[in-house]
């Protein structure tokens, strides 16, 4: 099965796809397997909702870190 060409993506997927992407729970890799596009697209579409994905996973990852932290203080 081949992927879907560009214009057949749908836009909700899409969108969707970049909402994750924006709140660091996933990386650019996994944006493109999800969607069967490349990595590269999937960093265009970030430039053009202006996300970097590389501040947001940083920002989820210690958003988590200090959270499992207070979690584990609070035993």
């Amino acid at each position: 099965m081949t992927p879907p060409a560009i214009s057949q993506i749908d836009e909700k997927e899409r969108n969707l796809a970049l909402e994750l992407l924006a709140e660091g729970s996933v990386t650019v890799s996994d944006v493109a397997a999800l969607v069967k596009q490349s990595r590269q697209l999937v960093h265009h579409w970030a430039k053009r909702a202006g996300i970097d994905p590389i501040k947001c996973r940083e920002d989820y990852l210690r958003r988590l870190w200090f959270a499992r932290l207070k979690k584990r203080k609070g035993k």
